[in-house]
Parts: structure tokens; C-alpha cells; sequence
């Protein structure tokens, strides 16, 4: 049996790793649409096991629609699981409009027992993963429909990471270490290596969870509280009293950490860490975890919650925290730092939104409405960004959101105006970032083409492509912008394939760039059928996640529930940051005359609409053939 397409599989699984688990990635690539049966049926029955008066019809209706749009596409749970649970989906199908909701636990329930149970489902996943990339297991079907089956290896990878962030507890920043030491650099073409290098990258997931201690140095920043000394005898008196076997106040840091093992390069700071003087105590919290930065995640949040009962014992008092902590096994001792984040999803300065900003809050040319409410999103965006507990922050920059869409309305009346407009942004921004990183990726290419003459075995071939492409730039005279926007792109999306494949060199972008072409190719009955089903799904799915946060968000307020928000905090903020850039972008803007957020929103919801129809009737109302556009009018 032929096994060509192996090796393009293992590039293209480690391209997507590095595309879901590195920080510089574009946002837009990751994130949305990774949910899978296992999290999603777990959230469901989480929802419905409620108090009555917590559950609402209109979250039932989206967790079922997500549910039942994601119940065929699973390719996990169908391969696995769907056989056992044919007739339950049956009749959850049937019943959707008549729902009874005991029912539907129940057989959400029964459906979620079939693998729930030694680690099924990851197994089950990785399984049908490494069926792709280990020739012992590959099977002859990946070698035709090549393209289907990058799909479905693409899905498979997304849903591995989430099920690894959200059931496992791994955290992005391991999992990444991972993938660059065992991943990184190997020879694709070596099966020896890269198996080696995936066992070593997947043997954690099925360990078991093993406890460490974290040390946090913690200084007393005011002394006086009710007009008395606040000495370390009291802080650890009331340490004591509370009923919590995690916690632990450390009367001998030095005797607590002696004779294990630590990296030289550690031992400086370590030594600073351990300097105490009266203000300074220490405690230790126990966590259970595999990898050392969910566990410090989790012990930083529980310190923080502890320190935050000190207030109703001590009036005044302030506690300071050091950014760096100490964690230890039963041999070994780790540094962390106090900058771990899932992602950052803040952007580089942007000059021109600075200056829109400015403008906003401070002429009396945009309504007050507007700059009020403005001025308050910021205000609670930067309590996010000073927030240690994961819950606070999503409070914070749930608030920072919704401020900007309130009105006399209710918030649920502020929450339906944000899930109603915030994927129609996301929609528009969509393929022009996808666009723009193709052309960048394009443009580095050349770069290093021209850089490295001798190195490339097709440099003559290619030295022809760039020579030809440079003439489609010249025809834009001094444009450069303009060439960047749409000349790289109309050269390479008419022109033959092979020449793509010349310069592309990465199988995984090569693939990118198929599906784009594919998504703006004109249908038969003259429209952009496929871009437009592409779309609707995205928009479906920001949907899900919004909607998904907001009942997190209920569960913190309304039911005090104690939940891990730190994953989708990381897709709020994005939201977020993609809003609040459109706002300033176009409010700031001198030649389009919007003064206040209502006349944004009703520009960019008619400006949705003529995007909407345009993907639908672009032919049929303009008359244009496709080679003779040199963009789809709905990118730029």
C-alpha cells in the first residue's frame, strides 16, 4: 500500500499544533468551533442540574442547537460512541420543539456514561489521530480524498487541544513546551523520529495527576489595622482556623524546601525568594495537577481567595503577593513567574486608535452617551488586566462588553444586542485577516527566496514567479498598499496551482491557500454558496461561545458557582478587543461622520447586510466574471 501522503500529514499536524498553541498566532485561527461532544454534553447536563429558577429556555435552545449541530460532526463520538446512542439522538432530534426536560438529562446522561470512563474519549481521539501519522496504523482510505482527510486531521487537532485545555487541565503554555521539544525540529520523513517525538508529546495525557506544593511570599503592606499591630503570629492564627486541608502557613521556609533538587540557574533567585524580614510570611498551598502552570493557576487563584477572607479579620490590611513563587515535588524545585497567561490576546500599539480615543472621550462633537459609555469600558477593561482571579475577570471584562451595547434595556436586553452583532463583525473581519495573512506569508516567502539563492533546488523557477509577480505590482505604480491588499493575491489565485506549490513549500499553507480559493470560487447557480455557508457556520459558532461565556458569567453571579474561566476569558477579550478597535477605527474617522455607538452599530449592521447579499447575488447584480475580479467585493 502507497503511503505518500504520510509525511504531508505529520507536517500538517504539527503546523496545526503550533497554530493552536503558539502566542503569535492569529487569533482568528484559533478558538472557535472546537468544542466536542464530551465537553459540550458535560456543560449540558452541568446547566440543566441547576436550581429551576436558574435555568432559562432561551440557553436550553442554544446548548440543543449546538449540540445537535455538532451530534453528526464529531467524528470522535461517531466512530465510538454513536452506535449505543442512535436511538437517544433519535428522539432528542424528534422532540427538539416539545422538549421535556428530565428526559433529555436523562438521556443526556445516559449518552454521557459511554465515555466517561477510563480516559474513552482522549484515547478514542488520539487513536484515530495517529492512525494519520503512524505507518503501522495508516490505512489505505488517507491516501485518496486527500483534501477531505486534511479536514477532518484539522478538526481532529483542534478538538484534541481543547479536550487537553478543558477536561485534562493542561495548560497551553505546557502543552507548547511540549510540542517545541518533542515536535519542533524533527524529520518528518523519518518515522523512527517523529514517532519518538509523539510518544514523548502525548505520554502525559494519560499519567496520573501528581500533588505539588506552591510557596507564595506574601508581605504585610500596612502594619496598622483597628489601631493594632498586625503581627505574623495573627495572620498564622487565622490560617489555622480556616477549615481548608490545601493551605498551610510556613513557619521555616528554609527547612521546608532543603535537600531538593533545583536548576543552577534557579538557585539566585530562589535565595532572594526565601529573604524574609516581620512583614513577610509565607504559605504553601497542595494542588493536584499534571504540569507545573495549570498547577500554579490553580494555587494562585486559592491564595487569592484566602487572602481575600483576611479582610473581614484584619480592617486595612494589604497584602502583597511577590510575582515569582516557588513549587516542589518530591524531588525537584521549580521557579514560576507571576506572567502566565493562556494567551495574550493584547495588540501592539496602535497609533491611529490612540489618538481616535483621545478624541472621543475628550470633544464634545460625540454625544455624551457615547463617551460615557466608552470612558466605562475602558475603566473596567483595565480592572480585567489587574485582576488575579479568573472569575473577576471574566466579571470585569463581561462588563467592559456589555457596557458598550446598554441602553434603559435590561441586561439580557444588552446581552441579545451583543450576541446579535458581535458575529457579524467577527464575519466581516474573517476572511480579510485570512487574506492578509496569506499575502504576508507570500511576501516572506519571496523574502527569503531572495535571501537564499543557493539553498532552494527550484530557486531558478521561482526567481520566474517573482519576476512575473513583480510585473502584476508594477501596474499599481506606487501603490504598495494596494498591491499588498490585492495584487499578490489576484496574481496567485488565476495563475496554475503548481506555482503555489513551488512557493508555499509548507504543505499545511498550501492547503490554506486551496481552501481559500475554494471558498471564493463562484458556484454554479452564481453566488459564493460556499464562502456563505463558511460564514454562517463561524457566525453559528461565535454565537455558541458568547452565549457559552454569558451563562458562565450567570453561574459566578447568580449561582456562586466556583468554575474554570480562565479558556474562555481568552475568546472574550478577543471579542472584546476586535469591538472596541472597530469603534475607535470608525468613530475616529474624519470622512465618515459617526458620532455616537448607535449610528456604529446601525452603519456596520447595514454594512452586514450589503455584505450578506453581496455573497449571495454578486454575479447576478454586477455581471462580472471572476477572472476579471481582482477580489470578491465582500473582502475589501
Amino acid at each position: 500500500m502507497s503511503k505518500k501522503n504520510i509525511v504531508n500529514y505529520r507536517k500538517i499536524f504539527i503546523s496545526l499544533l503550533w497554530e493552536q498553541l503558539n502566542t503569535d498566532c492569529n487569533p482568528y485561527y484559533r478558538g472557535i468551533g472546537n468544542n466536542n461532544m464530551y465537553s459540550l454534553i458535560k456543560d449540558f447536563i452541568y446547566y440543566l442540574n441547576l436550581e429551576k429558577s436558574l435555568i432559562r429556555q432561551p440557553q436550553i435552545n442554544i446548548l440543543l442547537e449546538e449540540f445537535l449541530n455538532l451530534i453528526d460532526g464529531d467524528i470522535v463520538f461517531n466512530s465510538n460512541f454513536r452506535k449505543n446512542s442512535n436511538e437517544i439522538i433519535y428522539d432528542i432530534k424528534e422532540n427538539k420543539n416539545d422538549l421535556d426536560i428530565i428526559k433529555l438529562k436523562k438521556n443526556l446522561i445516559i449518552i454521557f456514561k459511554y465515555f466517561n470512563n477510563d480516559d474513552k474519549y482522549i484515547k478514542a481521539l488520539l487513536g484515530i489521530i495517529n492512525g494519520y501519522l503512524n505507518e503501522e496504523l495508516y490505512l489505505e482510505e488517507y491516501e485518496n480524498n486527500y483534501d477531505k482527510n486534511v479536514t477532518k486531521l484539522k478538526k481532529l487537532t483542534f478538538i484534541f487541544i481543547s479536550f487537553l485545555r478543558d477536561e485534562i487541565g493542561i495548560s497551553r503554555k505546557y502543552l507548547e513546551f511540549l510540542r517545541e521539544n518533542n515536535l519542533n525540529n524533527i524529520d518528518a520523513s523519518n518515522s523512527i523520529q517523529f514517532n519518538h517525538g509523539f510518544s514523548q508529546f502525548t505520554k502525559l495525557f494519560f499519567g496520573d495527576k501528581q500533588e505539588y506544593k506552591v510557596y507564595f511570599k506574601i508581605q504585610i503592606g500596612s502594619i496598622q489595622a483597628n489601631k493594632r499591630k498586625i503581627e505574623k503570629k495573627n495572620i498564622k492564627y487565622v490560617i489555622e482556623k480556616i477549615e481548608d486541608d490545601k493551605i498551610e502557613y510556613i513557619s521555616d521556609i528554609n527547612n521546608e524546601i532543603s535537600g531538593k533538587e533545583i536548576k543552577d540557574s534557579f538557585k539566585e533567585r530562589k535565595n532572594d525568594f526565601i529573604k524574609e524580614d516581620d512583614s513577610i510570611f509565607f504559605i504553601c498551598i497542595r494542588i493536584n495537577g499534571k504540569d507545573i502552570h495549570s498547577i500554579y493557576k490553580k494555587a494562585k487563584e486559592h491564595i487569592n481567595r484566602i487572602l481575600d477572607t483576611f479582610l473581614y479579620e484584619f480592617n486595612a490590611l494589604k497584602l502583597n503577593i511577590s510575582p515569582i513563587s516557588l513549587l516542589s515535588n518530591n524531588e525537584r524545585i521549580f521557579i514560576v513567574d507571576d506572567g502566565y497567561s493562556e494567551y495574550v490576546n493584547r495588540k501592539k500599539g496602535n497609533e491611529h486608535n490612540i489618538i481616535s480615543l483621545n478624541k472621543i472621550l475628550n470633544s464634545e462633537s460625540y454625544d455624551f452617551d457615547t463617551r460615557s459609555k466608552i470612558s466605562n469600558s475602558i475603566k473596567y477593561y483595565k480592572l480585567f488586566l489587574a485582576s488575579e482571579n479568573s472569575e473577576v475577570k471574566l466579571l470585569n471584562l463581561w462588563i467592559a462588553l456589555e457596557s458598550l451595547f446598554s441602553g434603559i434595556d435590561s441586561s439580557d436586553g444588552s446581552f441579545e444586542k451583543l450576541k446579535s452583532f458581535i458575529p457579524k463583525l467577527i464575519s466581516m473581519n474573517l476572511m480579510k485577516n485570512y487574506f492578509d495573512e496569506f499575502q504576508n506569508f507570500i511576501l516572506h516567502r519571496i523574502e527569503m527566496e531572495n535571501e537564499n539563492e543557493s539553498k532552494y533546488k527550484n530557486h531558478n523557477k521561482i526567481k520566474n514567479i517573482i519576476s512575473r509577480s513583480n510585473k502584476v505590482k508594477d501596474n499599481f505604480g506606487e501603490d504598495n498598499e494596494k498591491f499588498n491588499n490585492v495584487g499578490i493575491f489576484k496574481y496567485f489565485i488565476t495563475n496554475d496551482f503548481t506555482e503555489i506549490e513551488t512557493l508555499l513549500h509548507n504543505p499545511y499553507f498550501i492547503q490554506k491557500y486551496k481552501r481559500l480559493k475554494n471558498l471564493i470560487e463562484i458556484d454554479k447557480d452564481g453566488t459564493y454558496k460556499r464562502l456563505h455557508i463558511f460564514l454562517k457556520r463561524y457566525e453559528n459558532e461565535v454565537k455558541w461561545i458568547l452565549t457559552k461565556i454569558y451563562r458562565y458569567r450567570n453561574y459566578i453571579v447568580h449561582g456562586g458557582k466556583k468554575i474554570d474561566t480562565n479558556i474562555i476569558i481568552n475568546d472574550l477579550e478577543f471579542f472584546y478587543l476586535e469591538l472596541v478597535d472597530d469603534i475607535l477605527d470608525k468613530i475616529g474617522c474624519n470622512y465618515l461622520y459617526i458620532n455616537s455607538l448607535d449610528e456604529y452599530f446601525s452603519r456596520v449592521n447595514r454594512s452586514y447586510n450589503l455584505y450578506d447579499k453581496g455573497i449571495n447575488n454578486r454575479l447576478k447584480d454586477h455581471n462580472i466574471s471572476y477572472k476579471n475580479t481582482v477580489l470578491p467585493y465582500i473582502v475589501y
